[in-house]
């Protein structure tokens, strides 16, 4: 059983680093093996699962943050915002179609994940454990855009219909997302800065 764990975190670890290569993000190596955890973490469903009883598998993310608000201890609050971000980084990556017709879309998944891993970043907690880590997570919040293409590259999408062309155009348009305007442009669709996203108007 260790072995076949060790071997999954190998394989995302390459498949992680293949994709930051192919998208010329730089990330450090400690970055890496992050997202390699997270993937192989959540590989398995129920670590995913917190509301295994409602419509979707995790609670929302405002929940997380406000369980960040209200911990008695900074170690609780920490805990919170990072499951926040790990939760948003890996929806947004993997299951961004997912969020398409719900109330809030990929950008509020981004603008909440990006904020928590900021938090941590500046956490004294989390520096006074291992300093590294709020190196990690200050990348992460920096470059999360990135990191959401990053993962997007490791699920398949062999084929792209019009309906998923015109949810990649809505992704690009509020995250402005550099792998969903390269998908665009394979497709002939050359998008413009200027544009805003459909739900807006």
């Amino acid at each position: 059983m260790v072995v076949k764990q060790e071997s999954l975190q190998s394989y995302f670890h390459d498949c992680v680093h293949n994709a930051l290569h192919k998208h010329k993000v730089q990330a450090d190596d400690h970055t890496i093996i992050y997202l390699a955890n997270l993937l192989n973490s959540f590989a398995r469903s129920e670590n995913l699962l917190d509301n295994p009883e409602g419509k979707s598998p995790h609670k929302p993310l405002a929940l997380y943050y406000s369980e960040a608000l209200k911990s008695d201890t900074t170690y609780e609050r920490d805990m919170a915002l990072r499951r926040l971000g790990d939760v948003a980084l890996f929806i947004c990556g993997l299951f961004s179609d997912s969020l398409s017709k719900k109330v809030v879309d990929v950008d509020y998944y981004v603008a909440m994940g990006g904020s928590a891993y900021n938090h941590l970043s500046e956490s004294k907690n989390i520096h006074s454990t291992n300093s590294s880590l709020n190196e990690v997570f200050h990348e992460l919040s920096n470059k999360f855009i990135d990191f959401v293409d990053v993962l997007s590259e490791l699920k398949e999408n062999q084929c792209q219909s019009n309906k998923n062309i015109l949810r990649t155009y809505e992704i690009w348009l509020r995250t402005r997302s550099k792998r969903a305007k390269k998908i665009l442009i394979e497709h002939g669709i050359h998008p413009s800065m200027h544009a805003t996203s459909m739900r807006s108007q």
